[in-house]
């Protein structure tokens, strides 16, 4: 989890993280968004950004991949691979993350350990990790309906549990997105309730096989 340069600050999914999903062979995205929100909070100071990732994954379900993004003060660039598969409509995915950063835009780097599971339109993940000594904990929990020829509604809760408890906080997300040709557009409402921050988040996007 992200830590914008204090702990008491706290900073795992909508258009924000990396897809930890196993890709066929070599894929690349890209997209521009208004608000970089990460577990519902801004890493871009409510400004733009512009982001983009590389994805192989083997047909045995081992992946690897990167992501990168501005931030407030510099670079955001994420290394990632895990192990992603499915048994029936049971879709499983176990990997590790790490954040790293250029400039002074967060104080450390760090990295995460993950587990994730889905069953039709839910999906549940949960992330253990470090930041500067202190442990954390992040929970998931979507689900994605599809409102026919109209767009996709996403809702999301998300639970951020910290050792130390007065920075525990919860976020939540409710967007609209639809698929146009070879581009993806959403539209989405971002709220955490630590320091009672929300957003509204337009993005644009495409992915493409390399």
């Amino acid at each position: 989890m992200k830590f914008k340069k204090t702990l008491s600050a706290a900073i795992l999914a909508a258009t924000t993280m990396a897809s930890t999903s196993a890709m066929a062979e070599l894929s690349a995205n890209i997209s521009v968004t208004s608000d970089y929100i990460w577990r519902g909070i801004t890493q871009t100071d409510s400004g733009p950004a512009i982001q983009g990732g590389l994805d192989y994954g083997h047909e045995s379900g081992v992946y690897i991949g990167t992501w990168a993004s501005n931030v407030d003060e510099g670079v955001e660039i994420d290394l990632y691979a895990g192990y992603a598969g499915e048994i029936g409509e049971f879709g499983y995915d176990l990997g590790y993350l790490t954040y790293n950063y250029t400039d002074d835009a967060f104080s450390e780097n760090f990295g995460e350990f993950y587990i994730s599971g889905s069953f039709k339109m839910f999906s549940v993940l949960y992330a253990i990790g470090d930041y500067d000594g202190t442990d954390y904990t992040y929970l998931d929990v979507s689900a994605e309906f599809d409102l026919k020829d109209i767009a996709t509604l996403g809702l999301h809760y998300g639970m951020t549990d910290i050792d130390a408890a007065e920075a525990d906080y919860d976020d939540y997300s409710v967007t609209l997105s639809k698929s146009f040709e070879e581009f993806d557009v959403s539209l989405g409402y971002f709220k955490e309730d630590a320091g009672d921050e929300d957003a509204v988040v337009a993005t644009i996007g495409t992915s493409f096989d390399l």
